[in-house]
């Protein structure tokens, strides 16, 4: 339970405790880290993110990046988060076999086309299920 207090500097201070916590999870004792960035052009409006994982045949997207953190946001910036690679991939194979267990169709769900004139193929989650699958991921 989250205790209410109304004293500017305690909320200052917490405040700038939690930046300082975010600030050390983003660096885990690295002097860089890196974050492939991927924007969604039409998220805000259909509240599904597209996830590429390959591309014309070839491993693509989140499949061969390196990055320590992926961020996915809606081109509108209205909504953006930021996880542990790790995580991502780990909450996307989750949701992968709830797919399949509920027979839901792979062509829209997990192994979606799309990109480039349709020469992706990839994910399209819900934004509410995928931050679910990422919280039971951690």
């Amino acid at each position: 339970m989250i205790e209410r207090n109304h004293n500017w500097e305690y909320d200052l201070k917490v405040g700038q405790e939690g930046e300082n916590d975010y600030s050390k999870l983003l660096r885990e004792g690295k002097q860089f880290y890196t974050v492939e960035c991927k924007s969604d052009r039409i998220a805000h409006r259909t509240g599904n993110f597209y996830i590429e994982y390959k591309s014309r045949g070839n491993d693509s997207g989140l499949s061969k990046t390196r990055a320590d953190y992926y961020a996915l946001m809606t081109v509108d910036t209205n909504f953006h988060m930021v996880v542990k690679t790790d995580h991502l991939k780990k909450a996307l194979r989750s949701w992968q076999m709830k797919c399949i267990e509920k027979k839901l169709p792979p062509e829209k769900t997990w192994r979606k086309k799309g990109g480039d004139d349709n020469t992706s193929i990839g994910m399209l989650v819900p934004i509410k299920e995928l931050v679910d699958e990422i919280l039971q991921a951690m």
